[in-house]
């Protein structure tokens, strides 16, 4: 199945996209500082946000504000409405990778090669903070809960530690090469983990253990979504998304990209939209049934 809608986002590889609550504007996170917002009803571009001067690794949305994240070691925070700039708190010598936050938008997290994990509050100060134990980690997600951080990078081993403590709660292999992204479910005791061998691993989040690996028998796997209303998974693959059923986690249908390297993924709110950001400079819209 081709994109509904083919964006030419960027200058460069676009790393990762968010829907705003509403549904109403796609972001786009990109090389070069690039930072975009896209109209969902004829996507063309509303604004580019100014601020940010090497690549934008993501952002979360809190409070009528777009908190963002780059390599130049910027937290950013934005007006979403305006798209002004409020706020900066510069952290991490070595740029952030990552940025999340819990589900009851109390805390945020950030990682980078010189911190794996920083606890926040919501203006950007530091709770607690670890240093790297291991190479290229980062923080893939948190429990919907709210009372756990993910780890993981190269290598096997997810590590889990207590938010915003940042005490260790567990360490598991969960993969062969890479983990490259972790959601959870938010209403089990489970999350998916992708390692880049192929290897979707499912996780039983309350004895923090694989309980089953799926071979997705694809190359190139590094981001993956979960839409609740459609009980499905959304996994990119290097010319490709793919569609799982969440429960048989067998493949549902293919979506078509030409782009080799897609990194980010995600459903708009009310599981009507997919958006994939990939290496080709593009942003590639899918209308689903």
């Amino acid at each position: 199945m081709k994109p509904t809608n083919i964006i030419q986002a960027h200058s460069s590889h676009v790393n990762k996209v968010l829907f705003t609550k509403d549904d109403s504007m796609l972001f786009s996170f990109g090389f070069s500082g690039e930072l975009r917002c896209w109209n969902t009803d004829d996507w063309s571009l509303i604004r580019e946000f100014e601020g940010h001067t090497e690549t934008v690794n993501g952002g979360v949305e809190y409070n009528g504000q777009l908190i963002t994240v780059s390599r130049d070691k910027q937290i950013n925070f934005f007006e979403l409405d305006s798209g002004k700039l409020t706020d900066t708190v510069e952290d991490h010598k070595k740029g952030i990778d990552n940025v999340l936050m819990t589900a009851d938008q109390r805390y945020l997290l950030t990682s980078g090669q010189d911190k794996m994990v920083v606890s926040r509050n919501m203006d950007g100060s530091i709770i607690a903070s670890l240093k790297p134990n291991g190479k290229n980690l980062s923080i893939k997600t948190t429990t919907p809960d709210g009372k756990y951080v993910m780890v993981g990078g190269l290598g096997s081993q997810l590590q889990v530690f207590t938010i915003p403590e940042l005490e260790e709660a567990a360490t598991f292999e969960a993969g062969k090469i890479a983990l490259t992204c972790v959601r959870c479910h938010p209403d089990k005791d489970l999350a998916w983990c992708l390692d880049y061998s192929g290897g979707l691993n499912i996780i039983d989040t309350k004895n923090w253990k694989v309980s089953q690996i799926v071979p997705l028998n694809r190359k190139g796997v590094m981001a993956l979504a979960y839409a609740p209303a459609r009980n499905e998974l959304a996994i990119t693959a290097e010319k490709a998304v793919l569609l799982l059923d969440a429960d048989s986690l067998e493949v549902k249908q293919e979506l078509s990209s030409s782009a080799k390297g897609n990194y980010g993924i995600n459903y708009s709110h009310d599981n009507k939209l997919l958006a994939l950001a990939s290496a080709d400079k593009k942003v590639r819209i899918w209308k689903l049934d």
